[in-house]
C-alpha cells in the first residue's frame, strides 16, 4: 500500500522521481537509500552493466569475465528486473517477491532484496578478472538496526594487477539475512578468478538482501 501524497506505480510508490516498494518489506529499499550507500564509499567502481540479463559480461577495465549470476537451490541464473518487483515464485518459492537494481551516481552498487522466501541456500557465481592475481578474503558481522538483528556475510576479491599494471576493480558481495544467523553459514572460493559465495542453511529465513 501507498500512504500520503504517494501513488502506485507498477508495484512501486512514486513521489518526486524516487520510488519506494510497496511491498512492506522492501518499502526501506529506495533510490535515496542507496544514494546515501554510495556516498558513504570511499572509492566504488562504475562499473558496466548489471540492471537487465542475467550477469555482468566485464564490468570495466576486467572486472568480470561474466559473473554476478544468482542462484538457489530452486533455480540458476535468476533474471535481473531492472527495479521492478517481481513474483520469486520457482526462484526464491511461492509467494515471494524480489527485485534487483543497479544505482548509480556518484558510483555503482547493484542490489538484490527478496521476501518471504523459503530456499535453504543462495549462491553467486561466475567468473572474474583477477585470473588468479590479487587476493579472496571474507568476514561474518552481527549488527542491530532499529532493534531488529541481521547476520551480514562478505566475501572480498581485491588487489588484482593486469599486466600493463593497471589494477582490476574489486569485487565485493555483501549477502544480509534478518537474525541472528544461526545455523546459516557461509562459503567462497580461495580462487580470485571464482566469483562463488554461497550461504546455506537458510531454512526459516525470511528476507534475502
Amino acid at each position: 500500500e501507498c500512504s500520503g501524497e504517494l501513488r502506485c506505480v507498477e508495484q512501486r510508490c512514486v513521489s518526486a522521481g524516487a520510488p519506494q516498494y510497496c511491498d512492506s518489506a522492501l518499502q526501506v529499499v529506495s533510490v535515496a537509500t542507496f544514494q546515501d550507500v554510495l556516498r558513504s564509499l570511499p572509492s566504488s567502481y562504475p562499473f558496466e552493466g548489471g540492471a537487465t540479463g542475467n550477469s555482468i559480461g566485464d564490468g570495466g577495465d576486467d572486472m568480470y569475465d561474466t559473473g554476478n549470476f544468482l542462484n538457489t537451490d530452486l533455480a540458476a541464473e535468476i533474471s535481473y528486473t531492472n527495479g521492478v518487483l517481481s513474483s520469486g515464485a520457482g526462484l526464491f518459492g511461492d509467494g515471494s517477491t524480489y527485485f534487483t537494481a543497479k544505482f548509480e551516481r556518484p558510483a555503482s552498487l547493484f542490489v538484490l532484496a527478496a521476501t518471504r522466501v523459503s530456499i535453504t541456500e543462495f549462491r553467486v557465481s561466475g567468473n572474474l578478472g583477477a585470473d588468479g592475481g590479487g587476493n579472496v578474503n571474507g568476514a561474518r558481522l552481527g549488527v542491530s538496526v532499529g532493534g531488529a538483528s541481521y547476520s551480514v556475510f562478505i566475501k572480498r576479491v581485491f588487489g588484482a594487477i593486469e599486466d600493463d599494471d593497471d589494477a582490476d576493480p574489486s569485487v565485493n558481495h555483501i549477502i544480509i539475512v534478518p537474525g541472528d544467523g544461526t545455523g546459516v553459514v557461509q562459503a567462497f572460493s580461495p580462487i580470485t578468478d571464482n566469483d562463488d559465495h554461497v550461504v546455506s542453511g537458510l531454512a526459516g529465513v525470511a528476507d534475502l538482501y
